[in-house]
């Protein structure tokens, strides 16, 4: 679990192999980030909370747009 920088959001990760973006005051899902391959086991955001990085247990680490959901490339092995 992480919240953006200034607090209006909050990130999961999930054993589902997704993560979720929700609004922190009314807990709304706003995105379901989907593209790993196995169970997400850490997710941040970066200082602005534009972008969001996933580390998941497919030895991958993935890049995603905070604001729109794009992304999900393949941004390192592990």
């Amino acid at each position: 679990v992480c919240f953006s920088p200034n607090g209006a959001k909050v990130l999961t990760a999930s054993s589902d192999w997704t993560c979720r973006l929700w609004r922190a005051d009314t807990g709304a899902l706003l995105q379901v980030l989907e593209g790993h391959t196995d169970e997400i086991f850490s997710c941040a955001f970066n200082y602005d909370g534009d972008t969001i990085i996933t580390g998941s247990k497919d030895n991958t680490c993935r890049i995603w747009r905070a604001i729109s959901g794009d992304g999900g490339e393949d941004d390192a092995d592990i």
